[in-house]
């Protein structure tokens, strides 16, 4: 058993001083994994949306649009795009609290 740690020890200092790779960390694995649950997590709430409120969800946050961009777009108006929006966040604030609750 000792010889494999005394392997894996040159092998991680070989690797060291060529700078192949970079070096493992699980916490940023972990921390990756854990990104990638939220973001699937808020697609899922997302999807559940009525479609107008999710066209502007997605123009706003993933896009980056203004809210001027989004109401030419959408033709509404600036203050249909603002509330659109309120809505659209509030529902799915609302329904994180009723599912943990």
């Amino acid at each position: 058993m000792w010889f494999f740690r005394i392997l894996i020890n040159e092998c991680k200092l070989y690797l060291r001083k060529k700078k192949i790779v970079e070096p493992f960390y699980e916490a940023s694995i972990a921390s990756q994994t854990l990104d990638i649950q939220i973001t699937l997590e808020v697609w899922e709430m997302i999807e559940k949306l009525p479609l107008k409120y999710r066209d502007i969800i997605y123009l706003r946050y993933y896009e980056d649009m203004s809210l001027l961009e989004i109401s030419q777009i959408l033709h509404v108006s600036v203050n249909s795009v603002k509330t659109r929006l309120y809505k659209a966040l509030k529902a799915d604030w609302e329904e994180e609290i009723e599912n943990e609750c």
